[in-house]
């Protein structure tokens, strides 16, 4: 077994040019496939963490995809709002433990407008156990006060301080939206990346929202009495310094969490059978799953690709070995005249193909951990995809496996190749 060794490394030193290449070409492709399971896992791992630690979502029923969508992802409409006194009175349920309503309708910019409370910045959770931090500034207090996600701040140049203006719907004021004008918004905080949908949201007080809605009617109505207009326009700003001068009367949804995750189940049906108003309650979790499922279809495409690259890398090891045995049909006589039997040869050329895939496949190890290393907080940063640098998975550990079956396999081909022509080439060989 030593001498095989040996001999087994000496044949391909001796040929470290084409050694190298086939090693590359298998180590890329290896790299390729691994790289894309890690991105695959990573992709589905960023999708579902969009939100963590987050038992319930509750919205005006409806499809529960729908209200995933709209509720997280802030796409598409709500087909229906929620009562303030419904939520109120869910939320009083001992099971209770949090609580973080979510009023939409209004925009900026084509960027989202969330109204919410403090419970927001206090107990959203994503990617596990992630919090919302603040880049620069705080939270919003008084009523006229906005706080925006990352990809707004940077992609408009907004910094603390600065003024905004909200548009009534999702189109803009290019499309005929009505926009407040007369009640800006002032920027007193900026939250730090997550590299979920909350980088693209701008974060108002429920109140807020009330506000410029009651004061935009309010305004139009003053607009009527011109003589009445400049003490009333007064009143307004008075009235808009006070947060508790509004009631909140509906909201579009709201995320629970609660005391005991076990009851879950129990908490769902008695809001999916509240009596006051027809309500959906979905678990996230869930239902991201069966999202993930209808866009396999693409993590699917990346995997069956991967494999056409590592079948082309084994193939170039193949053909390597099969262009160089025309070449070494001495090499093989020669072992013959010295006593090595067919099944001898066979062994060897085995052996070398067993050492290409193995080196190959250990060379493209590294060459994952290296680039996962070096551009892990690149693609975190830029793709908001979270490559971990774990030891393998299952699923990573059988595809290394399969690679290797694969390179023995083909392997076998060159090697009975040899093995059969040594023998009747003997040493009248003509080079």
């Amino acid at each position: 077994m030593k001498h095989l060794i040996e001999f087994t490394f000496q044949s391909l030193w001796n040929r470290k040019l084409s050694t190298f290449l086939t090693l590359l070409s298998i180590a890329l492709s290896v790299c390729l496939l691994l790289g894309v399971e890690r991105v695959r896992h990573g992709a589905k791992k960023s999708f579902q963490g969009v939100i963590s630690q987050t038992d319930l979502i509750v919205g005006a029923r409806g499809s529960p995809m729908q209200l995933l969508m709209y509720s997280l992802y802030h796409l598409g409409q709500p087909t229906n709002n929620v009562s303030w006194e419904s939520y109120q009175e869910i939320t009083s349920d001992p099971l209770v433990k949090w609580s973080i309503p979510l009023s939409m309708g209004d925009s900026h910019q084509n960027y989202r407008v969330v109204g919410t409370t403090q419970a927001m910045f206090d107990h959203y959770r994503y990617r596990g156990d992630f919090s919302l931090e603040f880049e620069s500034g705080k939270s919003f207090v008084e009523l006229k006060e906005a706080v925006v996600g990352a990809t707004v701040a940077k992609k408009l140049g907004y910094q603390v301080g600065k003024k905004l203006v909200l548009t009534h719907g999702i189109g803009g004021a290019d499309f005929g939206a009505q926009t407040h004008d007369d009640h800006p918004f002032e920027i007193v905080g900026i939250l730090r990346a997550t590299q979920t949908p909350l980088d693209q949201s701008i974060f108002v007080s429920l109140q807020g929202i009330e506000a410029i809605h009651d004061e935009q009617a309010e305004h139009h109505s003053d607009n009527d009495h011109e003589s009445e207009g400049d003490e009333s326009e007064e009143a307004i700003e008075d009235h808009a310094t006070t947060v508790e001068s509004y009631e909140i009367t509906q909201i579009t949804a709201f995320i629970l969490g609660l005391k005991e995750r076990i009851q879950v189940l129990n908490v769902q049906r008695k809001i999916n059978e509240y009596e006051y108003e027809p309500l959906t309650a979905i678990l996230p979790a869930l239902v991201l799953s069966e999202l993930w499922l209808t866009l396999s279809f693409a993590e699917n495409a990346l995997r069956f690709i991967s494999m056409f690259v590592v079948l082309v890398g084994l193939l170039c090891m193949l053909i390597a070995i099969f262009t160089t045995l025309n070449e070494r049909r001495r090499e093989m006589a020669i072992l013959r005249s010295i006593g090595a039997g067919s099944r001898d040869v066979f062994v060897y050329m085995l052996a070398e193909s067993l050492v290409i895939t193995f080196l190959g496949i250990l060379l493209g190890v590294v060459f994952l951990f290296s680039g996962l290393l070096v551009f892990q907080p690149v693609f975190n940063r830029i793709f908001g995809l979270y490559l971990s640098v774990d030891f393998f998975s299952m699923s990573e550990v059988y595809l290394i496996l399969g690679v290797f079956v694969s390179g023995v396999v083909l392997g076998c081909i060159p090697a009975w190749q040899a093995s059969r022509k040594s023998l009747q080439d003997g040493l009248s060989i003509r080079l």
